[in-house]
């Protein structure tokens, strides 16, 4: 007797999403590719995701689900921590995916709830609405940045500065040495996330308030 084949649904639709994505990568995720993974046709699917922007915004929430909440009765420095860091373990888990989805836009419930977190310790940090919404755009872009260039630099794609740089044509360069060449990456993210830290803590200008 064959075996019993279990039906679709959107989350299976997702789960099948994120396993070919991290398997094959990005550009393998096409409607008839995923069909084929689920052995469906592929007119099937669109019972569950309206199109592949829907499914792309699917994976988004997907790794954003996989965030523990952010605790509104810690500090807004370990909050914001946690944003970050519990990003990089996301990326670092699913880095095909994160590579996929890192700058797509906010507009499902998981990535709003996570988005509006963040913003409320910003809140907390005595930042007015004005600021909160830059000091949201910089942890944001930078978080995303910095990991879609280390998944670069894991994956040996990335811009490494091979060699030693002449140090009379590029004497900022050649100071920095090996850490250009190699440098840890989790110590550079937790220590980039400490200077923001500690420059939204900091005294701003006025007028921005807004």
């Amino acid at each position: 007797m064959p075996p019993v084949r279990k039906p679709l649904s959107r989350s299976r639709v997702v789960d099948a999403a994120l396993e070919l994505v991290e398997a094959e990568g990005g550009d393998a995720l096409t409607m008839r590719r995923l069909g084929r993974a689920l052995r469906v046709e592929a007119m099937s699917l669109y019972r569950y995701v309206a199109s592949r922007e829907d499914l792309l915004d699917a994976l988004f929430e997907a790794l954003a689900e996989r965030h523990p909440p952010l605790d509104p009765a810690a500090p807004w420095q370990d909050r914001v921590r946690a944003f970050a860091r519990g990003t990089r373990a996301t990326a670092l888990a699913h880095p095909e995916a994160f590579r996929l989805v890192a700058v797509r836009p906010l507009r499902t419930p998981a990535t709003l709830a996570r988005t509006d977190a963040l913003l409320a310790a910003l809140y907390d940090a005595g930042l007015e609405p004005g600021h909160a919404v830059e000091a949201l755009r910089l942890v944001g872009s930078f978080t995303a940045g910095y990991l879609l260039t280390e998944l670069s630099l894991a994956s040996g794609a990335g811009g490494r500065v091979v060699g030693a740089p002449d140090p009379a044509a590029y004497p900022a360069l050649a100071a920095a040495g090996p850490e250009l060449a190699a440098g840890d990456l989790a110590a550079g993210f937790d220590a980039a996330i400490e200077l923001i830290i500690a420059g939204l803590a900091s005294p701003r200008p006025a007028g921005r308030g807004r």
